[in-house]
């Protein structure tokens, strides 16, 4: 045996992912469970999750900073999207299409107040500043795929043992590791591949390796990772960019920076008062978009398009490309930081012979043809680099991926298991994971549930519990979404994940006040007691 194998090295608990939700775990655990010891084991090679994996050009946050930032810690950056100015800019928009002058018009609907947004680098920088201040990095073990995580009910204890031969053996095991899969992501069977000349990339692989100045490049896809990379690439000096999508999706603009309001109460108000205020607002905003676009979905869809008919080229075919069949947020809505997903479609002065660099298809792919792609329409797009901008794929056994996990020697099998809360699976001791929001920023949620879980071992160290365990008794799976969206990635892993009902204990529901009144506000007895929970 290696030295590596023969290492046991034994926690209260063990956090696996050094993501978002894992730095806020690990936060959670030392702020409010100080007498636990605890690991959080990330299989690569630095923290940071999806902010650390992709590396495509452009990568950003559609999320405000405000509240996709830690509670505990204020991002005290000036970029965030805001939607605070959207207002102002409405007005003067109307006041702008007022004049006479289309030309004015043309240059000034793309104003905002502070342009900018924030990039992953951004994030990046804030993760590792809120390991440093809070010391967690000496809590984090780097390089640690855990290959099998095992329960005893005979010691209520998991052993877990990484591809290197380490052990951990731990009273409490939560998983921070997302809902997708970090090693491949999803690209369809198209035919004819193997013709392409050119070069094949999928966003998850991208590399600074990648180069794309002065070529042609197809960008597959609609969603935040297509629109974020076709201005992107634009600016980067591609030749000319296409994205072909086979529908539409929502796309909507915000400023890249705080807004005037944003401004004033940070100039009146003390720093911490400031960012609770500004968050509290951002947070509303969040909430009341959702709520208003399910309420009212024809008037949403109708503020959408007079948005994208404000901002796209002069006789753009908007109907064909920016016209989803489905509401606002059936699907994930794709925000366009100060309008530069329009702006990359904007066609210049046709006098001086310059056209526009980016576009947008609406068709279906026929095949790969040695310069391209042949669509169904008989249209060729000649390319010379294309990226498959096709989506995610979801875990194999959410929420454990490719980890071997047993209790007493069973296999757990997600399909047959059932979600609890959103935080646990049924008939699983002793185990938690993290999920954050599809439809408001991820960190929200993923603060919610670390406070959820320390309060949760604290109730069973007050109690002497040593298991816990959700039960499901009678509860039987309803035909509810996985983060309450219709995407194809969420769709397509739909038979593979554990069940849920649409409201109740049993249900995952994305909202942050459903969250807030029962995860958080709610007394440990209501909490802890009154549910399916079984505790010995």
């Amino acid at each position: 045996m290696t030295a590596a194998s023969q290492t046991m090295t034994e926690v209260d608990v063990v956090v696996l992912g050094a993501g978002i939700s894992g730095v806020s775990m690990a936060y959670h655990l030392k702020t409010k469970c100080p007498d636990k010891t605890f690991v959080v084991l990330e299989s690569r090679g630095e923290i940071g999750g999806t902010w650390s994996l992709f590396n495509y050009p452009g990568i950003r946050s559609d999320s405000d900073m405000h509240t996709f930032g830690f509670g505990w810690k204020p991002w005290n950056r000036t970029s965030v999207i805001s939607p605070g100015s959207c207002l102002i800019r409405k007005i003067a928009l109307r006041t702008i299409n007022s004049l006479k002058h289309a030309s004015t018009f043309k240059d000034l609907r793309f104003i905002t107040l502070f342009p900018s947004h924030s990039s992953g680098s951004d994030i990046m920088a804030y993760l590792r500043e809120a390991v440093a201040e809070q010391e967690l990095d000496q809590y984090i073990h780097m390089g640690k795929h855990v290959a099998t995580a095992a329960f005893d009910s005979s010691a209520d204890r998991w052993t877990l043992t990484t591809r290197d031969g380490t052990q951990y053996a731990c009273k409490w095991l939560h998983m921070a590791t997302g809902y997708y899969r970090y090693d491949e992501g999803y690209t369809p069977e198209f035919d004819g591949v193997e013709r392409f000349k050119g070069e094949i990339m999928h966003p998850q692989k991208w590399s600074d390796k990648v180069e794309y100045e002065g070529k042609r490049i197809v960008v597959i896809g609609s969603g935040a990772t297509a629109v974020t990379l076709v201005p992107s690439l634009v600016e980067g000096g591609a030749e000319h960019v296409t994205m072909l999508q086979r529908s539409p999706g929502y796309y909507f603009s915000l400023p890249g920076k705080g807004d005037i309001i944003d401004h004033a109460i940070n100039k009146v108000l003390p720093e911490r008062l400031s960012h609770w205020v500004v968050r509290m607002k951002y947070i509303a905003f969040q909430q009341a978009q959702f709520m208003f676009a399910k309420a009212l979905p024809k008037v949403t869809k109708w503020i959408f398009a007079a948005q994208t008919n404000l901002l796209t080229p002069k006789g753009f075919d908007t109907a064909t490309h920016f016209t989803p069949r489905y509401n606002v947020w059936d699907e994930r809505v794709c925000v366009v930081p100060d309008a530069d997903f329009f702006r990359a479609l904007e066609g210049t002065d046709e006098a001086k012979g310059t056209k526009r660099r980016a576009a947008v298809v609406t068709d279906h792919i026929d095949t790969f043809t040695e310069k391209g792609i042949m669509l169904k329409s008989g249209r060729e797009l000649e390319a010379d680099l294309i990226v498959t901008a096709t989506g995610l794929n979801l875990l194999h056994n959410f929420p454990c991926n490719a980890m071997e996990i047993t209790v007493d020697g069973v296999q757990y099998d997600a399909p047959q298991a059932m979600v609890h809360r959103g935080v646990q699976v049924s008939d699983v001791p002793n185990l938690s994971f993290t999920v954050g929001y599809a439809n408001a920023s991820w960190t929200l949620r993923a603060d919610i549930i670390s406070s959820y879980v320390c309060r949760l071992l604290g109730h069973m160290d007050s109690k002497g519990y040593t298991r816990c365990v959700p039960e499901r008794g009678d509860a039987k799976p309803e035909d509810a979404s996985f983060l309450g969206l219709q995407s194809g990635y969420l769709r397509r892993a739909a038979g593979r994940m554990p069940g849920q009902t649409r409201t109740g204990e049993w249900a995952m529901e994305q909202s942050l006040t459903k969250d807030l009144l029962r995860l958080k506000l709610k007394r440990n007895s209501a909490l802890f007691e009154s549910c399916a929970l079984k505790f010995t």
